[in-house]
């Protein structure tokens, strides 16, 4: 199976106002800060993957590390498709080290974060990619680096590692959203039942 090492440097939290216990439910979509401080514009940090290809069921080792000796406390990670505008994490996260643990994101384990407020240098999961081709995806990321809960925290958001391509068999199932196609055959099918019913009535 490929094993992916993402490298994630402290750098960035989601609405998880760095609670001690991980980042709440609430930041699961926005991935953005949920507490007053200030957010850096060049982190100190970086998301790397090797290699950058997976299959069905890939295990991916996931590295999440400062460089320079740079320090986090509050961590928010979710892989997702590359499709603009796309919020739904794709596959489960697993093997967590000390410090984090993994978070249900509308699926059970389906983000990893931290699970307390210590300062930590690095922190490393275990990726496992979903049966489906999901395409070219990505692993997004926010960070507190410093805390404080009179206002001088400091934060960064945005954090994204080089694409994830699919190269797995190609008869996989691909996921889609397929609503729009479904409620215009139920509409057809409606339409259809009472054009029947109408004409019967005059038979």
């Amino acid at each position: 199976m490929a094993v992916i090492t993402v490298l994630l440097l402290s750098a960035v939290i989601a609405t998880v106002s760095c609670r001690p216990d991980g980042p709440p439910t609430a930041a699961c979509m926005s991935l953005t800060p949920g507490h007053s401080g200030s957010s850096g514009t060049n982190p100190p940090f970086e998301v790397t993957i090797s290699p950058a290809t997976y299959g069905p069921g890939d295990t991916i080792m996931v590295t999440f590390a400062g460089t320079g000796g740079a320090m986090f406390r509050g961590i928010i990670v979710q892989a997702r498709s590359k499709s603009a505008g796309s919020t739904t994490p794709v596959g489960t996260f697993s093997g967590t080290s000390t410090g984090t643990k993994t978070i249900m994101c509308t699926t059970d384990d389906s983000t990893w974060g931290h699970s307390d407020r210590t300062d930590k240098t690095t922190a490393t999961a275990t990726w496992t990619a979903p049966m489906s081709n999901e395409g070219d995806l990505a692993f997004y990321a926010s960070v507190v680096q410093e805390y404080s809960s009179g206002g001088s925290s400091v934060f960064y958001t945005g954090l994204m590692s080089e694409d994830l391509v699919y190269d797995g068999p190609t008869d996989a199932p691909m996921t889609t959203d397929n609503s729009g196609s479904v409620r215009a055959s139920l509409l057809i099918t409606m339409v259809t039942l009472f054009t029947i019913a109408i004409i019967g009535r005059f038979l």
